[in-house]
């Protein structure tokens, strides 16, 4: 899970995604959505050829879409208010 919240609010984010019967392996906190899921996928990722990115930020959606266009990804970006 990557998600733009400051890393200092880890701990409510995880009680957040607990509360909601959520849990994940690694959470990725980052205010620029864009570079880091390239570095997430160039370092660790690069077998998968699709993403599913779930926003309700149309830049966060935009920026996506502008650092991985270029990869072999096929990105399924979806905007979601509240």
């Amino acid at each position: 899970m990557l998600t733009a919240r400051d890393e200092l609010s880890k701990e409510l984010t995880i009680k957040h995604l607990k509360s909601v019967k959520l849990e994940f392996d690694e959470i990725y906190f980052n205010q620029n959505k864009g570079d880091e899921l390239l570095n997430i996928y160039n370092s660790k990722y690069s077998n998968i050829k699709d993403i599913i990115v779930i926003d309700d930020i149309e830049k966060n959606l935009q920026d996506i879409e502008n650092k991985l266009s270029c990869e072999n990804i096929n990105l399924h970006l979806y905007n979601i208010k509240n």
